[in-house]
C-alpha cells in the first residue's frame, strides 16, 4: 500500500490548511511549514499510506498546541433553521430514513445549505454496502459512530436520533476527539449538540488526523472491539482502521484523495459506504 506523487501533494495541503488555521505568527507558520516540507522529501516512495499521515501527525502535533486551536473552535454548534426543518421533514415524509441521512453525514461543509442538502439526497453511493450495514444494524445491541468533521455533527445528530427511536434495543456509543485539532468534532462540540442525549461519549484522545488505535484511550479500544458494529466517518479514519482485524466495521465518507479515485476509477467528492473486510485502500 506504497504511496505515489498524489499523497505527497495532499499531505502538503493538509498541511498549509492546518497550520494556517492557528494564531502562530507569520514566521512560525513558514518554519513549521518548513520542517513539514523537509520532512516530506525524505519520504520513501514504499511508504504506506497510513504511515505516511502518522509521519504528518506527529510532525504537527507539537506545533498544534490546544490553546492556539481552542481559540479557532466555537463552543457552540450553529443550527441553521432552515437544514433542521428539512431534515424534520425527511423524517415525517420517508418511513426509515437512514440510508438518506448516512448520505447527508457526508456533505463535509462548513455551512451548508438546502442546495447542498437536496444534491446531496440525489447523489448515490459509488460504493454501497448500505444493505448490508441496515442488515447488520438490525442483528446488533451495541453499535459504536466515529465522528469526522464538526461541521457535520447536525447530521450525525439526525442520524444517531434515527437508530436510537427505530431500533431501541441497540447501545449507541459516540467516538470524539477530547478537546479536538482543527475542524474536527470534540467532546466539547457533542455537548453544545446535545449528543450526550442520544449516545454515551468515547473519548478517541486527540489525535491531529485518523484514528490510529495504538495511540486511543483504553476505553476506545475496548469500546472499538467489543460493540457488534462499527462506522467510522471520514477518510483519514478509513485510511487508518481499515486495517484492523474486526469483522463488522463500516466506512462511510466522501472522496478527496485523488490517488483512491484513480485506482478505483471514481469520479472526485464520490460518496462511499463500504464494509471495511471488503475493500482496501489500493496498493
Amino acid at each position: 500500500m506504497s504511496i505515489d506523487v498524489n499523497c505527497l501533494t495532499c499531505c502538503v495541503k493538509q498541511a498549509h490548511s492546518a497550520i494556517l488555521n492557528t494564531e502562530k505568527t507569520p514566521s512560525e507558520k513558514f518554519k513549521a511549514l518548513q520542517n513539514v516540507l523537509r520532512h516530506l522529501s525524505e519520504v520513501q516512495e514504499s511508504t504506506s499510506c497510513k504511515a505516511l499521515i502518522k509521519q504528518l501527525s506527529n510532525n504537527l502535533y507539537s506545533f498544534l498546541t490546544q490553546a492556539e486551536v481552542a481559540k479557532k473552535r466555537s463552543s457552540q454548534q450553529e443550527s441553521d433553521e432552515e437544514l433542521i426543518k428539512a431534515l424534520e421533514e425527511l423524517e415525517r415524509n420517508v418511513g426509515d430514513p437512514l440510508k438518506e441521512l448516512s448520505k447527508l453525514i457526508l456533505i463535509n461543509k462548513e455551512k451548508a445549505n438546502l442546495s447542498d442538502f437536496h444534491k446531496q439526497l440525489n447523489t448515490p453511493f459509488e460504493i454501497d454496502h448500505f444493505e448490508d450495514f441496515k442488515s447488520d444494524l438490525s442483528q446488533s445491541t451495541s453499535f459504536l459512530y466515529i465522528c469526522d468533521k464538526r461541521a457535520d455533527l447536525l447530521f450525525d445528530r439526525y442520524l444517531l436520533k434515527n437508530i436510537r427511536e427505530t431500533r431501541p434495543h441497540v447501545q449507541i456509543y459516540v467516538a470524539l476527539r477530547e478537546k479536538g485539532f482543527l475542524d474536527f468534532a470534540s467532546v466539547v462540540d457533542g455537548y453544545a449538540l446535545q449528543l450526550d442525549e442520544i449516545a454515551e461519549f468515547i473519548p478517541m484522545g486527540d489525535q491531529v488526523f485518523g484514528c490510529f488505535l495504538e495511540k486511543t484511550p483504553e476505553i476506545f479500544r475496548r469500546t472499538f472491539f467489543n460493540t457488534d458494529l462499527v462506522l467510522a466517518k471520514g477518510q483519514l479514519n478509513y485510511i487508518t482502521l481499515q486495517e484492523e482485524r474486526k469483522k463488522d466495521v463500516y466506512f462511510a465518507f466522501k472522496t478527496e484523495c485523488v490517488y483512491f479515485c484513480t485506482k478505483h476509477m471514481l469520479s472526485d467528492d464520490s460518496l462511499i459506504f463500504c464494509k471495511g473486510s471488503t475493500m482496501h485502500f489500493p496498493s
